[in-house]
């Protein structure tokens, strides 16, 4: 076994979408970078010449409208929560 399997969980792991293409990692859609071997790390983009496709560009803004859509709902039901808990305890 060796040392990171003893200190690592993977059960602990969040997972975040890429920053290049919105997507999580299972469905990521960005290619792997020729000089380092990372996938949708925004340095390869900077520093090894990596393009952003037009694919990627709008599969990041289709992310960034659930995210936004997803916020929007989330302060609804914790406004809604507070009004009825705020009620509560006027009556």
């Amino acid at each position: 076994m060796r040392d990171s399997e003893l200190t690592h969980n993977p059960e602990l792991d969040m997972e975040y979408p890429c920053e290049i293409c919105g997507n999580y990692i299972d469905d990521c859609i960005c290619p792997e970078c020729p000089i380092c071997g990372g996938v949708g790390d925004p340095n390869c983009y900077k520093k090894h010449g990596l393009i952003v496709s037009e694919e990627q560009k709008k599969s990041l803004a289709k992310r960034k409208k659930l995210d936004e859509e997803e916020r929007k709902e989330d302060n609804k039901y914790w406004e809604s929560l507070l009004q009825d808990i705020s009620g509560g305890v006027q009556k």
